[in-house]
C-alpha cells in the first residue's frame, strides 16, 4: 500500500501480489466525484451476485455493451416510460417457442409453426396453410 501526497499527484495505491479479498459486515459506498471509474479484467470472468434484494442502475445518457453474444434470463415486469432500442449491423432475431422474428439488412421474416411472412425489396411474401385477408 502506498500513499502519495505530492501536490497534483495525491493518491492511494494498493497492490496485491496474488489474491485480494475484502469483507464488509454492513454497508459499502464508493463515490467518484469527478472523472471516471475503470475496471479492467485482463483474463478471467466477472460475476455479480445479489442473493436478496435487487440491482439498480441509473445511467444518465448511454449504456454501451460490446460482446460476441448476450444471454438474458429474466421474468419481465412492468416497464416505465422511455424507449428501448436494439441496433445491430448484421441481424437481430427474437425467438419465443415456435415463433421467430428475424431482421437483416435485406429482409424481415416473421415465422410461427410453419407459417411465414417475409418483407424485402421485392415485396411481401406469405406462406401458410390458410391465408385470410380482410376477414
Amino acid at each position: 500500500m502506498r500513499f502519495e501526497d505530492a501536490k497534483g499527484g495525491e493518491g492511494l495505491f494498493m497492490h496485491a501480489q496474488r489474491d485480494m479479498s475484502t469483507t464488509v459486515k454492513n454497508d459499502q459506498s464508493l463515490t467518484v466525484e469527478s472523472g471516471n471509474r475503470t475496471l479492467n479484467i485482463l483474463a478471467g470472468n466477472e460475476t455479480k451476485t445479489v442473493k436478496q434484494g435487487g440491482l439498480s442502475e441509473n445511467i444518465c445518457t448511454l449504456r454501451s455493451t460490446d460482446a460476441n453474444a448476450v444471454q438474458v434470463k429474466a421474468k419481465a415486469g412492468k416497464s416505465g416510460p422511455g424507449t428501448q432500442r436494439y441496433e445491430a449491423s448484421d441481424d437481430i432475431t427474437l425467438k419465443v417457442g415456435p415463433g421467430e422474428i428475424s431482421m437483416t439488412t435485406t429482409h424481415i421474416v416473421i415465422k410461427f409453426a410453419g407459417s411465414s411472412i417475409q418483407l424485402d425489396a421485392e415485396g411481401v411474401f406469405i406462406n401458410a396453410p390458410v391465408i385470410n385477408l380482410n376477414k
